[in-house]
């Protein structure tokens, strides 16, 4: 009965740790860094707004090469960057 809701929790616990490591490696600045943060991203459910998000703090951190990284991950024409 529970087996459902703990498999929920994990892949929920997953996404967010995927999703702050990929903020964190945006933060460093490393080019190998965020492409590894992206990789492990990709292995989990982010959606497009999400997507959208890691663009922004990508353009915040005015790292070109890490922008190229997010952008490459990103390549959606449907994301919206507000």
């Amino acid at each position: 009965m529970f087996d459902g809701l703990r498999e929920k929790w994990r892949k929920s616990r997953e996404a967010k740790a995927a999703k702050q490591a990929v903020y964190d490696a945006i933060a460093t600045g490393d080019p190998a860094e965020t492409q590894k943060a992206l990789e492990a991203a990709s292995k989990v459910e982010i959606d497009d707004q999400e997507k959208g998000l890691f663009v922004r703090a990508a353009i915040k951190s005015q790292n070109l090469q890490v922008f190229k990284e997010v952008l490459a991950y990103t390549d959606n024409p449907n994301i919206e960057i507000r």
